[in-house]
């Protein structure tokens, strides 16, 4: 019985409470298919930048040399553990050498003593690859490129945000208006039984009667055209307002509010919109993104100009029996050198990201520039739909007050059924022009939102 109790309780608490456009945001935040489909994309790439850390990874080398026929019956075996290290394109290593038999006079190095050749060292890059190399380019432009996702599945986030609102405030207005046509044509119907009495009564001719059929009618009319909006606003409302397996939730004239009408500002006033797009501007930042991008790019063609001078220090020790002269401890150090004479692939690359470089910044004061003046157009509109706003209700009272006198007149005989039916009509449309100017406001403010990035 308590059960019962309190699932009726639930049902009409959830019936008394309309559907609210920040529900529907929010559903559409965390279900709409376009934002999960922009977090695959970001695990997509923070895969590749796990792919690219890789390149540091500690690894195990092996080597076997061995002779299979020839005088000479030498053997050489090699393993040792490497550690990339990504400043100054550093190797780490340590391992051992071991060899067996007889080897000739050039392969002298191979030859340890019988429990073989301890060994451990680094090699450094001096000059190029110092800075940056292929394995860190491609790591740190994995993580911008995995940071560009990410503001990528912003912006998606803030456009269906827009395309929500948007949608809830079509629903809206369209059951608005299905409520308006509805109202008027209770009026006519109550009318026609008032009607019907007095022709009953001898007061009015039958001909009132057929008339005010020809007004129902006409408002009937209006009703079913109004109903399929209100059915297709719903369809475009319920892919955005989803439960928690995604699935599309069915919205009906329940969800209404029963208070159709919403409050808008007496006067739009300007709140910092400007800096606040600039400073939040995904698109700003998008670039922002991709010009550190063509950074690390002008850095690599950099390193394409260098001479490679790479340094390795090793040292080793033999242990067992064998040759007295390997059993000292033995320190090595190897430079290497590398000048490259000709340098097309660095002229190349350089040339393309400073290209690159310029357009960015060209493409910033364009967004900028954008920016400024959307956010100067949308404050304009804001204000006008405002004041349309503020005028519809004046005109709406009036306009009520004549509907209502022009039928007390109708019933004491003093006007007609073409004027009581064009004073109703007026209100209607008084009203559906407030409702007009309602998402007319309620469609550039989600334009603010979106362009300040500012989620509900």
């Amino acid at each position: 019985m308590k059960l019962v109790i309190c699932l009726s309780i639930l049902s009409f608490y959830k019936a008394s409470f309309a559907l609210s456009v920040n529900e529907v945001v929010q559903s559409s935040l965390n279900y709409y298919p376009e934002v999960l489909i922009s977090l695959e994309k970001i695990n997509q790439q923070m895969g590749k930048v796990s792919e690219h850390e890789g390149s540091f990874d500690l690894h195990l080398k092996g080597e076997l040399d061995k002779r299979l026929d020839g005088y000479y019956d030498g053997e050489y075996s090699k393993l040792s553990l490497v550690k990339p290290i990504p400043s100054l394109n550093t190797k780490v290593y340590i391992g051992i050498r071991k060899s067996s038999g007889e080897f000739p006079s050039y392969e002298g190095k191979n030859v340890t003593l019988s429990q073989g050749e301890q060994f451990m060292g680094l090699s450094i890059s001096l000059i190029k690859d110092a800075l940056i190399d292929l394995k860190r380019y491609k790591l740190l432009m994995s993580k911008q490129v995995a940071r560009q996702s990410k503001v990528e599945l912003e912006k998606q986030k803030i456009k269906v945000q827009t395309n929500a609102i948007k949608a809830y405030w079509l629903w809206y207005v369209a059951g608005g208006k299905l409520k308006v046509y509805q109202e008027i044509l209770r009026l006519s119907l109550d009318r026609s039984s008032k009607i019907a009495k007095r022709v009953k009564r001898g007061d009015l001719a039958k001909l009132y009667t057929l008339e005010n059929n020809q007004y129902n009618l006409k408002r009937e009319v209006l009703v079913k055209q109004a109903t399929q909006e209100f059915r297709q606003a719903s369809l475009y409302l319920s892919l955005f307002y989803r439960d928690k397996k995604g699935h599309p939730q069915k919205v009906t004239e329940k969800d209404l509010p029963k208070n159709i009408v919403v409050a808008i500002p007496r006067e739009y006033k300007k709140s910092g919109n400007d800096a606040k797009a600039v400073a939040r501007s995904l698109d700003l930042k998008v670039l922002d993104v991709i010009e550190k991008q063509t950074t690390l790019e002008t850095k690599i063609a950099h390193n394409e100009f260098l001479p490679s001078l790479d340094l390795s220090i090793e040292t080793a020790q033999d242990r067992g029996n064998g040759l007295y002269q390997l059993e000292e401890k033995e320190d090595r150090i190897l430079l290497s050198l590398n000048i490259p004479l000709q340098v097309r692939k660095g002229r190349g690359k350089l040339a393309y990201a400073k290209a690159k470089m310029k357009e960015l910044q060209k493409k910033k004061q364009f967004t900028l520039e954008k920016i400024r003046v959307e956010v100067a157009n949308l404050e304009q509109k804001l204000l006008t739909h405002a004041e349309v706003f503020n005028l519809t209700e004046k005109q709406i009272a009036l306009s009520k007050k004549l509907a209502q006198m022009e039928r007390k007149k109708f019933f004491m005989g003093g006007s007609d059924l073409l004027r009581v039916n064009l004073r109703e009509e007026v209100v209607a449309e008084a009203q559906i022009k407030r409702l007009s100017a309602i998402l007319k406001y309620k469609f550039v403010e989600a334009g603010m939102h979106e362009i300040t990035v500012e989620f509900i």
